[in-house]
């Protein structure tokens, strides 16, 4: 398993960008989660995030913006890397800078 440190001194590993989307798709229907307890948690950070918006990314970020609109769940990530869920579509999109 590839492992490094982002940004902030947090160890991270490394995941595939499919992983990420599928991983984003239950963001927005934790009911797609076997896990019952998993699911219930997956909802409440996923309620946390959209309730404080500015706790995930802090001010003048995409993320605290479009986190403001509750069908959205999304986070940037290091490398260009970033995720979004539409809760109500159930979609999710993947991006990385090129």
């Amino acid at each position: 398993m590839l492992s490094g440190m982002d940004g902030c001194g947090v160890p991270v590993h490394a995941v595939p960008l499919k992983n990420m989307a599928v991983s984003y798709l239950k963001f927005a229907d934790p009911a797609m989660i076997a896990d019952r307890k998993t699911a219930q948690a997956v909802n409440k950070i996923s309620q946390t995030m959209g309730a404080h918006p500015e706790i995930v990314a802090s001010h003048d970020f995409i993320c605290t913006v479009l986190l403001a609109d509750h069908n959205i769940v999304a986070k940037g990530g290091a490398m260009g890397v970033y995720c979004l869920a539409l809760k109500k579509e159930k979609n999710q999109h993947r991006f990385e800078s090129t």
